[in-house]
């Protein structure tokens, strides 16, 4: 059915087009067969006229169609589907484009609104995790730091009382041939002497 719409658009603007193209032509064979044969020069003038009348009927009837479909996919572009298309536009062709622009530009909308609901809903999901994720982490990140802080001050007093010891080792065992050669609680002092 879709292709039927679409040869009906066509087969509209199709014949409109021929019909204002072979007025064109008839009024210019006229005027010129009116101008050679010197029968009447006002009739010429007037066939003129109406060769640039149907010109200009059909250069805006293309420009007012061109101007709507232009405004129809910049606001497409734009997320504006505020824009509304009017549906008593002269001619059936221009009509129906314009109906059938407000139906795309209605379900662009509707589909719009769907999508920032369905954001909204999985933002709110979100926030809620989140918030039960910190509730849950708070107290054993407390613990952590606490753990941490007792168990710096233990570490530092026990490298400081190693190293003591180390010193002494090795002022020792240089006087004796036994060798230390490396403390694993003091890592400053695991250079040679």
């Amino acid at each position: 059915m879709g292709g039927r719409v679409g040869q009906r658009y066509d087969r509209r603007m199709y014949l409109l087009v021929v019909a204002g193209i072979g007025g064109i032509v008839v009024a210019a064979l006229a005027g010129t067969w009116l101008l050679w044969s010197g029968t009447s020069y006002f009739l010429a003038l007037v066939c003129l006229a109406g060769v640039v009348l149907i010109a200009g009927a059909l250069v805006g009837l293309m420009q007012a169609t061109n101007r709507q479909v232009a405004l129809f996919f910049d606001a497409v572009r734009n997320d504006d589907f505020s824009q509304r298309y009017p549906e008593t536009a002269a001619g059936s062709f221009a009509a129906r484009l314009y109906v059938d622009m407000n139906r795309i530009t209605g379900l662009f909308a509707a589909n719009r609104h769907e999508l920032e609901e369905k954001r909204l809903y999985y933002e709110s999901i979100i926030r809620v995790l989140t918030h039960e994720m910190r509730n849950s982490i708070t107290p054993i990140s407390s613990l952590s730091a606490d753990l941490l802080a007792h168990a710096d001050e233990a570490s530092v007093a026990k490298r400081k009382k190693d190293c003591r010891l180390f010193i002494r080792r090795r002022r020792t065992c240089r006087l004796s041939s036994t060798r230390i050669t490396a403390s694993p609680t003091c890592p400053t002092l695991n250079r040679r002497w």
